[in-house]
């Protein structure tokens, strides 16, 4: 029971840590006011955002280890039903789903966004 009550924590800390938004300071350029800031603090900004959105998928990817050991532990463990069964399915899909959202940020919203803001493609990559 404890084990599932430090999986559903770090589950919902993992969740509010996804849904916060991005902690550097946007650019005034990135704001609409062209030419305001030079293009290194530019360049730092989007890879700033670049390393976010990496650790993010990195933690997601945390997540869903856990969820599935967790998930196979409970699966070799007397056969459990109802509610404890479906708590930890919950977790698994939701481990999933973030998994898949923090990929997609990463993969296509983060360059179509930095496209659009003017960012050159190698600020976002490692």
């Amino acid at each position: 029971m404890r084990r599932l009550q430090l999986v559903l924590c770090a589950g919902i800390l993992a969740g509010a840590l996804s849904a916060a938004a991005p902690t550097a300071a946007q650019p005034a350029a990135l704001e609409g006011a062209p030419g305001a800031v030079p293009e290194a603090e530019q360049e730092a900004y989007w890879r700033a955002r670049a390393d976010e959105a990496r650790q993010r998928v990195a933690m997601a990817r945390e997540r869903v280890a856990e969820a599935e050991e967790s998930y196979g532990k409970m699966r070799h463990r007397n056969r459990q039903r109802g509610e404890p069964r479906a708590i930890v399915s919950d977790e698994r899909a939701a481990a999933h789903a973030e998994l898949e959202a923090a990929l997609k940020y990463l993969e296509e919203e983060l360059p179509e966004e930095a496209r659009r803001a003017g960012a050159l493609p190698g600020w976002l990559r490692e």
